[in-house]
């Protein structure tokens, strides 16, 4: 059932259209956390915030429509029996959460922007699972400002909720690191099948020392943003930077 779910929340991904579904995103994006983005922005007349709005919309659309790259990768990795029970629960779980309409930035937000959380979670997730970048994915560094710019898009409760999330699952990883294969097997079984109703491992960690894991982002305010040649650019104020086209084209990333 897992699966069949998967293939429906891809569908819906692959005919979102940054430039047809960006003025419903943007819209969305400023109801959703005004005060943030004015002042990611620098406080900017409600024309250029509009307007800004739209090109961070239509990027970050294009940045959503690469679930279905990672998803294949998952995928890859969960079918092969080399791959250890621990990881592929891990794995499965994100993807029980892709699968949840109502999760913290519920999937029916208009113009893909209910998806902003669940990209986020599989990008800080699964390179950390599979001590790997998927295919096509440059460098740890490019991924931290990508996981920064879509991070600003979020509100800031439901973004300290989404790093609880990352660490819940991190948490059940170990846990189930700790189980027998028959065990860890079984409850991948149980997500595959019935995903709506099931939960995360749980277990007494208290005399475990957990390892450090990941992080969605440091800092939501501070930075920069100024037009240069007719691009928007935005600084992060962890250092590092994106700059867009106005139709949302990712043209270069600041170090």
């Amino acid at each position: 059932m897992l699966f069949q779910l998967v293939d429906k929340v891809i569908r819906q991904i692959e005919v979102l259209d940054p430039k047809n579904d960006a003025p419903a995103f943007s819209s969305a994006l400023l109801q959703m956390s005004p005060a943030l983005f004015q002042d990611f922005l620098g406080g900017k007349n409600m024309r250029d915030l509009k307007t800004a709005a739209m090109t961070v919309a239509a990027a970050q659309i294009k940045i959503i429509k690469e679930i279905p790259l990672i998803v294949e990768f998952m995928g890859e990795a969960i079918r092969d029996r080399q791959t250890a029970p621990p990881v592929r629960c891990a794995l499965l779980q994100d993807l029980v959460y892709l699968v949840r309409a109502n999760d913290l930035l519920p999937d029916h937000l208009p113009g893909g922007y209910g998806l902003v959380d669940d990209c986020i979670l599989l990008r800080t997730t699964v390179p950390e699972f599979l001590e790997v970048l998927p295919p096509g994915f440059t460098t740890a560094e490019k991924e931290r400002q990508i996981l920064a710019f879509l991070s600003r898009s979020v509100p800031p409760l439901q973004l300290n909720l989404v790093q609880v999330l990352v660490e819940l699952v991190w948490k059940s990883f170990h846990i189930c690191k700790s189980l027998p294969d028959r065990d860890a097997e079984a409850m991948a079984r149980r997500l595959i099948e019935d995903p709506l109703n099931s939960r995360p491992a749980e277990a007494d960690m208290s005399a475990f020392r957990l390892p450090a894991g990941p992080q969605v982002s440091a800092s939501l305010l501070g930075g920069n943003s100024y037009y240069k040649k007719g691009c928007l650019n935005i600084s992060f104020p962890d250092g590092g930077g994106i700059a867009m086209t106005p139709s949302g084209d990712i043209i270069g990333w600041e170090r």
